[in-house]
């Protein structure tokens, strides 16, 4: 059984029904920025907050209910008591049993870069293998670079494509841990083949994205006005290869 709050190193997670109204337009907010939304967006960031923060936690008694299969918690600091993101985690919607996991992560955009999006990661699997879970499955836009490599970090491995053309990778909770040479060696592989999909010149004028967000968000993280950069760094950015929104 799932606690209702539990740790890992550096954070503390939380169920949507603890947040304050302040902290539900932090969620919000992080859900709407469009660097965040850029591979997660929704119609109503607000309204979804809001019905997470009334939702019960699931009891799996309906494998076809997406919301009865499903952990949602909010990742805090546990020294500062700061929102560093979200989580969910739970049956995966294409298993018909309870031993294939599916799970999904958001962190605000100044806590980028901390190595929080690995911790998630590694707490979820943790929860996993305390539950009986077999494997794990992740999938992310084949553009989606940090989510990936948060995966592989953990030990996640290529394994062919989902049905919505993006990469699957998968973890055996069953397998021991890979050792850095072998995360670094998966790692480059994963990059090699992006390059092929993406095209070469799609997959460097991407790099050159990223290479913008880093800095924004060095800024922000110096204590520059993050409404302000996220507005001019998404104007300049646009032009260089337009924002798809999933």
């Amino acid at each position: 059984m799932i606690k209702e709050i539990f740790e890992s190193e550096r954070l503390v997670f939380k169920p949507f029904s603890s947040l304050t109204e302040q902290e539900k337009e932090i969620v919000a907010k992080s859900w709407d920025n469009p660097f965040n939304a850029r591979y997660n967006a929704m119609k109503d960031a607000k309204g979804s907050v809001e019905e997470l923060s009334k939702t019960a936690e699931p009891t799996f008694q309906d494998l076809s209910d997406y919301n009865d299969c499903m952990y949602f918690r909010v990742a805090i600091d546990k020294a500062t008591g700061e929102i560093i993101g979200t989580c969910r985690f739970g049956k995966y919607y294409r298993s018909e049993t309870n031993e294939c996991w599916d799970f999904g992560f958001n962190v605000l955009l100044k806590h980028w870069y901390n190595g929080y999006g690995v911790e998630i990661i590694s707490i979820m699997i943790e929860l996993a293998k305390n539950e009986g879970v077999k494997t794990l499955n992740g999938g992310a836009d084949i553009e989606n670079y940090s989510s990936y490599k948060a995966m592989i970090k953990n030990g996640f491995e290529y394994d062919g494509y989902d049905d919505d053309g993006d990469y699957r990778y998968i973890l055996d909770l069953s397998k021991p841990a890979k050792t850095k040479a072998e995360i670094d060696k998966a790692w480059q592989s994963h990059l090699d083949m992006t390059k092929k999909d993406l095209g070469i010149d799609k997959f460097y004028r991407l790099e050159k994205i990223n290479k913008k967000i880093a800095e924004m968000v060095k800024r922000i993280q110096a204590g520059e006005n993050e409404d302000e950069l996220v507005k001019f760094y998404f104007e300049e950015l646009n032009e260089i290869e337009k924002f798809k929104f999933c």
